[in-house]
């Protein structure tokens, strides 16, 4: 029987005649909604944060973002976040958990990411999306509830597709900066050590030696000016202080559970006692954030683990906290492996190379240090080595 037809009887009462009416007006006002969902160009979503999963993606998702609404379904979130691009994921994840471990923050919060997301052909679109952001009566993040929509480029940058679409921040070009002259010193370092081995060798009258006396002093001008290439940006830049690094580690395990597909495992173990190091947490969280999502990247389609260890070790005197994160993906040839910390090196179509460039140029100004080791098929380990506070 239908709503309607209670309405028909005379032995219902007039009070619960009122509350039919009623259900059967928002019943009216649910379908509507929902067919305007469905029909609206902009995708409009709602997920629930104690599954992670959606309750409604309209069906433009498949011509919008081109996934389809049914994979939205049955993949799920985890899903749709290994279809954004690298280079948008991290800062987005970020975002998004600064937003959930909010104190006192409102009920209702919003917001709006621009991304690029990979269609089923491989190519990347841009994304806007506009969200609102759902708390319960104890503060815990509900539900989230919003819309995207493609957009010709990213917001702020050229339509012309001959310029180029990436914003580099100041900030950014200095880590650059700093990266390339960590590469230029490394080289300078040989020419001078050269330099002055073969002058030891030549009598003082020797024409080989006035030149190669003219390399030596050339040398040292550059690598004067290397120096203030890795000075770039230091003064007043970011907020220092003590840092728990397994505990900001199991920080970005959560912020990219998201990420997490089904059939990989992500494990982290902690070997204390660490020493606590100093440093910006924004900056060392993002050179966790971008080496945990490659990690991820690099298992593919496939099921695979991640293994995180923190440990102390005694280098040269000085207690440092190591981090390692292997994984048992792709992995590199020995060429990829020598370039992969050059600037602009890539081997991805739609990355910039900037990534691993920016993380060293990170570790340098902590006095770290990053290395890389893999092999084609058998997956790939990145070990960080951070100074205790103490040294």
């Amino acid at each position: 029987m239908e709503l309607s037809q209670l309405l028909e009887r005379d032995d219902i009462p007039d009070d619960a005649k009122a509350v039919i009416e009623d259900a059967i007006a928002q019943a009216g006002r649910s379908e509507r909604l929902e067919r305007m969902c469905e029909h609206s160009r902009d995708v409009i979503y709602v997920r629930r944060f104690d599954t992670n999963e959606f309750e409604f993606m309209s069906p433009s998702c498949g011509e919008v973002m081109g996934i389809p609404q049914e994979d939205v379904y049955q993949l799920g979130h985890a899903h749709m976040a290994t279809r954004i691009h690298p280079d948008d994921l991290a800062h987005m994840t970020a975002a998004a958990m600064e937003e959930m471990t909010r104190i006192d923050a409102p009920r209702m919060t919003h917001g709006t990411f621009a991304y690029r997301i990979a269609r089923e052909d491989g190519t990347h679109v841009w994304i806007e999306e506009h969200f609102n952001f759902y708390r319960d009566e104890h503060g815990k993040p509900s539900f989230v509830v919003g819309s995207c929509r493609r957009i010709a480029h990213k917001p702020g940058a050229a339509a012309d597709p001959d310029e180029l679409e990436e914003e580099i921040s100041h900030d950014t070009l200095a880590l650059i900066a700093r990266s390339i002259a960590h590469d230029f010193n490394n080289l300078l370092g040989a020419i001078i050590g050269n330099a002055e081995l073969a002058m030891s060798d030549l009598p003082d009258d020797a024409r080989a030696k006035q030149q190669l006396a003219t390399i030596h002093r050339a040398s040292l001008r550059a690598a004067e000016f290397s120096q203030r290439l890795l000075k770039l940006g230091q003064d007043g830049e970011g907020h220092e202080g003590p840092i728990d690094l397994p505990e900001l580690m199991s920080e970005v395990v959560k912020i990219c559970k998201p990420l997490v597909r089904r059939g990989v495992h992500v494990s982290l173990d902690v070997v204390r006692p660490i020493p606590t190091i100093r440093g910006d947490a924004t900056h060392l969280r993002r050179v966790l954030l971008n080496l945990l999502t490659n990690a991820l990247q690099a298992i593919g389609s496939g099921p695979g683990h991640v293994r995180i260890v923190v440990r102390t070790k005694l280098l040269d005197g000085v207690e440092k906290a190591v981090l390692t994160i292997e994984d048992d993906g792709c992995g590199m040839d020995a060429d990829v492996l020598e370039q992969i910390f050059t600037p602009f090196f890539t081997t991805k179509p739609d990355g910039t190379g900037l990534g691993l460039a920016v993380i060293r140029g990170i570790l340098d100004r902590h006095q770290g240090d990053i290395e890389a080791t893999s092999q084609p098929g058998e997956g790939t380990t990145f070990r960080i080595t951070l100074p205790g506070l103490a040294s």
